[in-house]
């Protein structure tokens, strides 16, 4: 993973960059030693001060741990986890031979299933780290682009003033939000560190990229035009989908929409009303046949729910959808594909209705198999490439979307699940972009009584 952020920072359209003798000897310094120290779970284990120190702080997610690994250009030296909150010391990490400095990965904060004596126990140890780390020359803190400053960033931002240790906020995940609203949380999150007695008053915004080269961006209140579409002219793209309720097709075209940043248009089609039939003959639904969704972008259509992920992938610039790791994209695009022409009885039994929840009912043995498949293919991912995240691969993604529906109808028919299947579960229920499509099958006045009946009922 190499780091940059979206240009147009300062306000020309052009990045802002550092100088080539800094990026130089920033480049050489980290492709020599850097390698873990030690962890310290109290401040009787710190190593000696011998040297700077600079921290990064962050809430649980925030991509902590994948952000140092990403700058010393290291996929294995920051411990990432598939459980929250699971960096509960300090770790520190000794950069340079002769030593130079020491990066410090401090413990995550903010999440909210930790017991509270852990918490107590993250609480006391960072305060006194920062009060009482003379070597401690700068710190970090990370957040979340999609969230913007919370409490817990606030508080922890007030024990940076306290100790009187200099810091600068840096936004992860740029990428996954629309550049309207990156520069705005750009501008929200300048003011609240210029009101900060320790703070940098200037913001860095870093996103994901596979290109070998590593930029990083400085943004700059008030001059924010930021873009993230590779097509700034572009027709605006027209998806035709089926009711929000029952298309689970429709739910991934639409997500994959949604996850590409360009702006589209949603045109919902009510499915096997009296004028179904006649409507899907019409020039907009023929080339494919007349199902949903089919996505036109000017002459261009696409009218495959795998289909439409690959086109956007591409139309927005081939960074949004799938992991940048080689290997882990391999994975992902094969589960994907699975998804597309696999579990078919499941899919038959157990259709998608978002607006019902049914009581456990027995399974047939082709829906199990279907089932414990599904199961052991997220558990690879989550294990193999889940790190910091809440999502298959860590970040929400193409995988994400194709299993969407997967989820609902797991919810819907009550079906047991594994337990680390769960917070996935519920993380994907709970993104944005599902709740918006969940209201909106809610307020849906279509009814098709054949995928209203519970499964045993059919």
């Amino acid at each position: 993973m190499a780091l940059f952020a979206p240009p147009g920072f300062d306000g020309t359209g052009e990045d802002v960059s550092f100088e080539p003798d800094a990026l130089e000897a920033a480049r050489k310094l980290f492709a020599g030693p850097v390698t873990f120290l030690k962890s310290a779970p109290a401040l009787e284990h710190l190593p000696s001060p011998d040297a700077p120190e600079v921290a990064f702080a962050g809430r649980s997610n925030v991509g902590k741990s994948s952000l140092l690994n990403a700058l010393t250009n290291r996929n294995g030296l920051a411990r990432t986890s598939n459980t929250p909150g699971r960096t509960q010391e300090l770790n520190f990490f000794d950069v340079g031979e002769p030593l130079r400095f020491r990066l410090v990965d401090m413990p995550g904060y903010g999440f909210a299933e930790a017991p509270l004596a852990v918490v107590k126990k993250w609480r006391f140890l960072v305060n006194d780290f920062l009060r009482g780390r003379v070597v401690l020359k700068r710190a970090f803190v990370l957040i979340d682009s999609r969230h913007g400053i919370k409490p817990v960033d606030d508080e922890i931002m007030t024990m940076l003033d306290g100790a009187a240790v200099s810091y600068r906020l840096v936004l992860t995940k740029a990428d996954k939000v629309k550049a309207s609203e990156l520069a705005k949380v750009l501008t929200a999150t300048e003011a609240a560190a210029r009101k900060r007695t320790a703070a940098h008053p200037e913001v860095i915004a870093i996103v994901r990229r596979r290109s070998g080269h590593s930029r990083i961006a400085r943004g700059r209140a008030g001059g924010h035009r930021v873009s993230l579409s590779h097509r700034p002219d572009r027709n605006m793209l027209k998806l035709f989908i089926g009711n929000k309720t029952y298309s689970s097709w429709s739910l991934r075209g639409w997500l994959a929409c949604k996850q590409s940043g360009l702006p589209f248009e949603e045109v919902v089609v009510p499915l096997y009303d009296e004028a179904w039939d006649k409507r899907r003959e019409g020039a907009e639904f023929a080339p494919s046949s007349g199902k949903v969704p089919i996505l036109w972008d000017g002459e261009a259509v696409v009218w495959d729910s795998l289909a439409i992920v690959e086109y956007l992938n591409e139309a927005s610039g081939g960074e949004r959808f799938w992991p940048a790791d080689p290997v882990a994209r391999a994975m992902a695009r094969s589960m994907a594909a699975e998804m597309h022409s696999g579990y078919q009885a499941l899919r038959r039994e157990h259709s998608m209705n978002i607006r019902r929840i049914h009581p456990p009912a027995p399974l047939s043995e082709a829906v199990q198999a279907d089932v414990a498949r599904i199961m052991e293919i997220w558990a690879q991912a989550r294990a193999r490439f889940g790190g910091e995240g809440d999502f298959l691969f860590g970040e929400f993604g193409a995988v994400d979307i194709m299993y969407a529906p997967v989820v609902t109808r797991l919810i819907t028919y009550s079906i047991p699940v594994a337990r680390f299947a769960v917070p996935y579960m519920q993380a994907v229920i709970q993104h944005p972009w599902m709740q918006d499509w969940i209201a909106g099958a809610q307020a849906e006045d279509w009814v098709i009584e054949k995928f209203e009946a519970p499964q045993e009922a059919r």
